[in-house]
């Protein structure tokens, strides 16, 4: 049922994608900006501190939350990039073309946050054009994925820069019509979790009998 699920919303996702109304068609450049990750970080700052970071992994498993992120010892004194709430994040490098700039989005609040330097941000000026999470699952679609995958560089190891990604030019609809996508998605993806919840705690269950029947 789970896979199912996943199946129904991958493709609903490009369904949804391709057939859209009132389509504007603009680059990501000009409806926003990249920032880098952390810079001139050494390993005795990583796991400590009054601050935090998005990991590459999180990023990567496009699972940001409070439990995915970690410590990083950050000056006041020093010139790093926060994040903000809002803004998408993609993987610079993969062993794989088709796992190159991987994204993900922050929908968690928290100051003194940053992010890994193996990743970069990208921002949203005007959320009246664009919103976020809608972007996000955007460039989950098979067709934006093909975009992005076509631009990784290498041979043993894919890379991809934060210009090339600027790059992208992105048809989107009116907010109101994004707004709806979203809330579409987001409700399959509720399910989906509700279900591997369930999965879990079955599973959790049968460990449980079975203990029970051998002690």
């Amino acid at each position: 049922k789970i896979e199912a699920l996943k199946i129904y919303k991958t493709g609903l996702l490009n369904n949804l994608i391709l057939n859209q109304n009132n389509i504007k068609e603009i680059k990501l450049s000009e409806i926003g900006y990249s920032y880098s990750g952390l810079s001139n970080k050494s390993k005795k700052d990583f796991g400590n501190g009054n601050s935090y970071y998005i990991t590459y992994i999180s990023v990567y498993k496009d699972n940001i939350n409070i439990s995915t992120i970690d410590k990083i010892n950050v000056l006041e004194s020093e010139n790093q990039n926060k994040v903000l709430y809002g803004d998408i994040f993609f993987t610079v490098s993969s062993e794989t073309p088709i796992e190159v700039g991987l994204c993900s989005t922050c929908d968690i609040d928290i100051s003194n946050l940053y992010l890994n330097s193996f990743c970069f941000g990208y921002r949203i000026t005007d959320s009246n054009i664009l919103n976020f999470k809608y972007l996000n699952y955007l460039l989950k679609s098979k067709l934006y994925r093909k975009k992005i995958v076509n631009l990784g560089q290498g041979s043993t190891r894919f890379n991809i820069s934060k210009n090339q990604i600027m790059n992208i030019k992105i048809k989107i609809p009116n907010v109101f019509e994004q707004d709806n996508i979203v809330k579409i998605l987001l409700t399959i993806k509720n399910k989906i979790t509700n279900e591997e919840n369930k999965l879990s705690n079955l599973k959790s269950l049968k460990a449980s009998l079975l203990q029970q029947m051998f002690i």
